[in-house]
């Protein structure tokens, strides 16, 4: 008896079905915000995808780039997202940065018992001065 493997062809026009979140913004109010007064910054998630997602973390941080400093503002599970849909995930009204400088707001999404499409579009930089 002569065993032969079948390998499956796979068309290449074929489409493959996952999920791909990415952040899709990150606001800061006022742009410059002023050391000492509190600022707003909003986090917006969407899935890029044609499959939903499973529930994910977002990892946020602050980074003060003039003195090489990372605050933690926290990680946060957040809910599935149904593909095409983009919505605001995070909001912080009340962020306080006490020194002027140059700052960014580092942003990280996580999957869940999940594989995201596309691992290479899960993180964004925010950059922002502070007067």
């Amino acid at each position: 008896m002569i065993l032969t493997q079948i390998t499956p062809v796979v068309s290449p026009n074929e489409t493959k079905i996952s999920p791909d979140l990415v952040i899709s913004a990150i606001e800061v109010f006022p742009a410059e915000p002023t050391a000492g007064n509190a600022f707003t910054f909003n986090v917006y998630v969407s899935n890029q995808g044609n499959a939903t997602s499973g529930e994910y973390d977002l990892a946020i941080s602050i980074k003060d780039v003039s003195r090489n400093l990372t605050y933690p503002v926290g990680t946060f599970r957040k809910s599935a997202l149904q593909p095409g849909e983009n919505v605001p995930v995070f909001s912080k009204n009340d962020q306080l940065v006490n020194d002027p400088g140059s700052f960014q707001i580092h942003c990280e999404i996580k999957p869940f018992l999940f594989t995201d499409g596309n691992a290479n579009n899960n993180i964004k930089i925010r950059a922002f001065q502070v007067n």
